[in-house]
């Protein structure tokens, strides 16, 4: 069963969305908002698997919720404003909708949420990491962190990187469960992380156990590891 949230000021269109959602089997809308003060609140209480959000909601800006969040849920937008899609993304949105959208598109969107469940069950990996004509072979539970260095993807373990034949773009496909992406250029172990340092732009500079060399979060980065780790 997928707990829905529902933050919207228009009252049709909160009507027509629960409708919508209404036509789909193992959905339950356990609330919804007019205002982002209300839904900070209630969502944070709540904790729902998934929230619809509009961005234009009086006076505030849908975005504002992502920094307000402190407990792990999907995002999907539902507006009828194309231009801050980019923006959405980047934040970690599951999708975007633009208004109005039919069931078929809301199914589309929903279907998401079950690809990311599917993706985040556990896999268990080896990763071939190549020196010279030497190739070793390591666990993916050593690892602290995935990193791009010089078109290179770096695997780092303890002290020692070591050089892997996948991009990141692979291996965040591929990787799931413990792992996070949390730099377009920096994928990290969340059963290695030490410590977190908050930095002056909001960002987090995060240390690894056993390990000296840290990574920096993006600002998507940021949103996630809040999420993850249940940061305020």
């Amino acid at each position: 069963m997928l707990t829905v949230f529902i933050v919207e000021d228009e009252f049709h269109a909160r009507e027509k969305l629960k409708l919508q959602l209404s036509q789909l089997p193992n959905i339950n809308v356990v609330g919804e908002a007019e205002n982002l003060t209300d839904a900070i609140v209630r969502i944070n209480q709540l904790a729902p698997n998934l929230v619809f959000l509009d961005i234009e909601l009086g006076k505030h800006n849908g975005f504002t919720l992502f920094d307000n969040l402190n407990v792990n849920t999907n995002i999907i937008f539902t507006t009828a404003y194309s231009e801050y899609a980019l923006k959405a993304f980047d934040n970690g949105a599951i999708d975007y909708l633009l208004k109005p959208f039919n069931l078929a598109r809301l199914t589309q969107a929903l279907s998401r949420i079950a690809d990311k469940t599917e993706q985040s069950k556990p896999v268990k990996m080896k990763i071939g990491a190549k020196s010279g004509n030497k190739t070793t072979i390591i666990d993916q539970d050593d690892i602290a962190f995935f990193q791009t260095n010089i078109n290179m993807t770096l695997a780092q373990i303890a002290d020692r990187s070591y050089v892997v034949d996948k991009t990141l773009e692979q291996l965040d496909l591929e990787l799931c469960g413990r792992f996070l992406r949390v730099h377009r250029n920096a994928i990290i172990n969340t059963d290695k992380v030490d410590n977190f340092v908050r930095l002056s732009n909001g960002n987090y500079q995060i240390h690894f156990i056993g390990c000296d060399t840290c990574v920096m979060t993006s600002r998507s980065g940021t949103h996630k590891v809040k999420q993850y780790f249940n940061l305020t």
